[in-house]
């Protein structure tokens, strides 16, 4: 396992407010396939965690989404709002990835949103 930290900012500034990032492996190895998540505060730290929290992601490729929200989506109540754009939201589509690297013991992620 390697210890997966960093910040997530908004154009440049401080996040506005807590949220959630989940790292979906992309290599097909079954060593790799394990999928990652985070809670980032409002500041933006986060350490990612595969089993536990903070426990650091198996070596490999993840491609990342990020869930920042304004309005929490819920069963009943208001529409969900989110404070980032809504292709962060998903793996598939945020465009972002990181690459663990194997044979260190930390390794930092930092990541910059726009709105």
């Amino acid at each position: 396992m390697v210890a997966v930290s960093g910040a997530v900012t908004v154009d440049g500034q401080k996040v506005p407010g807590p949220g959630r990032l989940y790292f979906a492996p992309k290599d097909n190895d079954s060593a790799a396939g394990r999928p990652g998540r985070a809670v980032f505060d409002e500041q933006g730290i986060y350490r990612a965690g595969s089993f536990e929290s903070g426990d650091g992601l198996v070596p490999g490729r993840y491609a990342v989404a990020v869930e920042c929200w304004e309005v929490p989506p819920t069963m009943e109540g208001p529409p969900a709002k989110s404070f980032i754009a809504e292709r962060f939201g998903s793996a598939s589509t945020s465009g972002l990835e990181v690459n663990v690297p194997s044979g260190v013991k930390s390794h930092v992620f930092d990541i910059t949103l726009s709105k």
